[in-house]
């Protein structure tokens, strides 16, 4: 594994480097004076998904990859002169076709590596074809590479089956064999990604799983498969490091969870950008389409992205303003220095004898500076793209005013009148926001704790919804008394929060959040009237934003909504989860704190695979600054940005921890990583859909 490696995205690319240079150590790239080993890279539909999301054509060409293509391409051709890396799932499918490119005489020699683990059956059926046609010898290596997963950002991943929750909970058809199948896949998909990340026994994970759902039987099938992985490993040393080593101590944690621990943060609206981006255009691996068709590409090369994704909306807008008042500064100072105007350096002044009338160092200068410069105005050019459409998307729909009434004391008749009002309104917003935002304020609301006239208001409240929402949905005939299409999607919408009431008198639904959360307006300190003003004037300007022009008054508008996003600093259920797992010393809690996390801690399983038998016991001392995070049933970008802001405000060092030794001790607890993945990413929407079982 690179050892420069930080992120799982780092850790990815570096595996697939290597399987490319024939899984060599090798750094040879076509940029090297050194020859380079040209080849052609074979894939199947997984693979290239897999690839896609960390990898562009420059990058593969760059590690001698000369071509590309699929398996089952119609037009792929023999090359009989160049050897063939394929990177394919190990399915029976595949092999054959192996087989039959290797009976044709395609290539010159055959990589093959596998996505994941290649069963032993399949290996014989490889090696005895093989053998049969006479063609072994052209084989010249076989590598399981355990990369069966899409790293969407840096720290986030996603093993992409979709519509888990929904299999587990709302099909009744299924059986015990298929839950157990697709737990068992689930386990073996992240068994890659604990494989990818860890090149060291020392750096297996400790397991802590929430019990009682799938979450439990996939985190026990993976325990299993981790525990087999070690007893085979050479790496494996007769007992197990100390509680108190340092190596024990930087083992990360792994928090498996379902997702019926909180639907609050996958169904609810949100402001910051990589959340917007995501439900707007659903950003599918890396990349998203705008409406006019334009396709951008999102990741790490990208530098506004990768410093704002994670910002509040307008903060973002104010940020894009800068970024292109920097490069044009930039650009006039480098015309004033060198006389040459870098955005038109075609038209440059050319003698008649051929020569530049300028000077040749400060030109070579302008030009080296170039593709950087033009590099950066694409980015920020896609992201002044992106932000108008928003910009259009947030003002026409109202999505400001859907956030902040999940963000309001619905216990407030006030606010529960003007959400009634908001559902009525055709112009605000969709039936699927307005769905959104109704089950958000009913997950969100304790029953248990309502008494007497409040718990009745809350009821009534419940039941005037009902009542509009099936107004909302109904089947309306046209003219020739033809049904509205729309109107059949809103109908079966609906089943959504049907199916909520349901789940939740089935199943007990807690949530690890502070009650504090129930009366924002106190705990914030913004009176009613401030809240509406403020969120009337963010939508108002919205208007004004649009058709690039992105610059007015985004300062005024930061200030003014930054009421809006103090919510969203506040730690979601997951979140909570995380910390207490993480920061699981008794020192330093108060007694609430203490009862809340006692409880957290001994319901959550504790499985070490290091052991030779696993104990039930926990540490309850034991801290841990490295943490994967899984939710089994679909993840949430919000979730994604809550759990880093956490980790960075965990991350800074304790000032009374004393000593450079001490320092250096404590700095292991306090700077925390947190990688996000789940069975898929989705988006509010289509989260949506799911739990109408569409």
């Amino acid at each position: 594994m690179d050892s420069t490696a930080t992120t799982l995205k780092d850790h990815q690319i570096a595996a697939i480097k290597k399987m490319l240079l024939f899984n060599t150590a090798a750094s040879k790239t076509a940029g090297d004076d050194q020859e380079i080993n040209w080849k052609i890279l074979i894939m199947d539909k997984t693979s290239t998904g897999i690839i896609s999301s960390v990898l562009r054509v420059k990058d593969l060409l760059k590690v001698g990859v000369t071509c590309h293509t699929t398996l089952f391409s119609p037009q792929r051709q023999a090359i009989p002169d160049i050897p063939a890396v394929y990177f394919i799932e190990p399915s029976r499918k595949n092999l054959e076709k192996i087989i039959q490119d290797l009976k044709n005489d395609f290539y010159d020699e055959y990589y093959l590596n596998f996505t994941s683990n290649i069963s032993r059956v399949n290996l014989e059926y490889l090696a005895e074809e093989a053998v049969k046609i006479g063609k072994f010898d052209r084989i010249k290596q076989v590598y399981d590479q355990y990369l069966n997963f899409v790293v969407s950002d840096p720290n986030v991943f996603e093993i992409e089956m979709e519509k888990i929750w929904s299999e587990f909970n709302l099909n009744n058809a299924i059986t015990e064999e298929e839950i157990n199948a697709k737990c068992q896949e689930i386990a073996s998909r992240l068994y890659n990604v604990i494989i990818t990340m860890n090149s060291s026994i020392n750096s297996i994970p400790i397991l802590r799983i929430q019990p009682g759902g799938p979450a439990e039987i996939v985190g026990k099938k993976l325990n299993n498969l981790l525990n087999e992985y070690i007893i085979n490993s050479k790496q494996f040393l007769e007992g197990n490091t100390t509680e108190n080593s340092v190596a024990d101590l930087d083992r990360p944690v792994l928090v498996l969870v379902d997702r019926n621990v909180d639907f609050t943060s996958v169904l609810s609206h949100s402001l910051y950008y990589e959340c917007l981006v995501s439900e707007v255009f659903k950003l599918n691996r890396n990349t998203i389409t705008l409406p006019s068709g334009q396709k951008i590409d999102l990741d790490s090369n990208d530098f506004f992205w990768e410093n704002n994704n994670q910002l509040p909306f307008p903060e973002v807008v104010e940020n894009a303003e800068l970024e292109l008042n920097n490069y044009k500064k930039e650009t006039e100072e480098i015309t004033s220095k060198t006389g040459v105007n870098i955005t038109n350096l075609q038209n440059l002044n050319v003698g008649k004898d051929g020569d530049i009338q300028q000077d040749t160092d400060l030109i070579q200068k302008a030009m080296d500076k170039l593709p950087e410069l033009t590099a950066k105005k694409q980015f920020i050019d896609n992201h002044f793209k992106i932000l108008s459409e928003l910009i259009k998307e947030l003002g026409n729909l109202h999505l400001d005013k859907f956030y902040e009434l999940e963000q309001e004391d619905i216990y407030n008749i006030k606010n529960r009148n003007e959400f009634i009002e908001i559902l009525k309104d055709p112009e605000a917003g969709t039936v699927s926001d307005k769905i959104r935002t109704y089950l958000y304020i009913f997950l969100k609301t304790n029953m248990n704790q309502l008494k007497g006239n409040r718990k009745q208001e809350f009821e009534n409240f419940v039941e005037k919804c009902d009542e509009v929402f099936k107004q909302l949905c109904e089947k309306k005939g046209g003219e020739e008394e033809q049904i509205d299409e729309q109107s059949v999607i809103n109908s079966k919408l609906l089943d959504a929060i049907k199916n909520i009431y349901r789940y939740q008198k089935m199943n007990d639904m807690t949530y690890y959040s502070d009650d504090s959360n129930l009366d924002l307006k106190k705990k914030n300190h913004v009176s009613e009237d401030t809240t509406a003003k403020n969120a009337s004037y963010f939508s108002s300007k919205l208007y004004g934003l649009a058709n690039d022009k992105l610059q007015d008054s985004m300062g005024s508008i930061i200030s003014r909504v930054s009421n809006l996003l103090t919510s969203d600093n506040d730690n979601l259920p997951l979140t909570n989860i995380v910390s207490s797992i993480m920061t699981s010393s008794y020192a330093d809690k108060t007694e609430d704190e203490l009862n809340s996390y006692e409880q957290l801690v001994e319901k959550y399983l504790y499985l070490d695979p290091t052991l030779k038998k696993n104990t039930l016991k926990i540490n309850k001392n034991r801290k841990f600054n490295k943490c994967i995070c899984f939710v089994v049933g679909g993840g949430s970008y919000l979730e994604h940005c809550n759990l880093q802001r956490y980790a960075d405000k965990s991350s800074d060092l304790n000032p009374n921890s004393g000593g450079s030794e001490n320092n250096n001790f404590n700095k292991m607890y306090t700077d925390k990583r947190i990688v996000y993945g789940s069975t898929t990413m989705v988006s509010p929407n289509e989260f949506l859909k799911e739990l109408a079982n569409l």
